[in-house]
């Protein structure tokens, strides 16, 4: 297993870390929560680690001795995945806002059932 999993997080400034229960907590000057486990942690909570990013919405962080990871809930993901696309098509981020700036009645219908 790493020994710094703090090295996950090297692009923050000024990092915090605590080591409560074998999982590493660790945060920055904003406050900003972060939970990074070893890869025998998450595999023996698995099933806790995938509710909790479920309910709290944020990253966990996975360090193993080669590789790192992160476990996100599937509707942030899903959330990221369209975001990206709304911001690679050409136009349709500013067509997007365009259409929110517009009063609703100039752009929708009522329709006859």
């Amino acid at each position: 297993e790493s020994k710094n999993p703090g090295s996950v997080c090297a692009n923050l400034k000024s990092l915090h870390k605590i080591e409560y229960h074998k999982v590493y907590i660790l945060w920055d000057d904003a406050g900003s929560l972060m939970n990074i486990y070893t890869t025998s942690q998450a595999k023996n909570e698995l099933v806790k680690l995938v509710d909790d990013a479920n309910e709290t919405h944020e990253p966990i962080y996975i360090v193993g001795t080669h590789n790192k990871a992160v476990l996100i809930a599937e509707d942030d993901y899903s959330a990221m995945l369209e975001t990206l696309h709304i911001v690679s098509v050409p136009g349709l981020k500013e067509s997007i806002l365009d259409m929110h700036r517009q009063p609703k009645q100039e752009y929708s219908q009522d329709i006859d059932l």
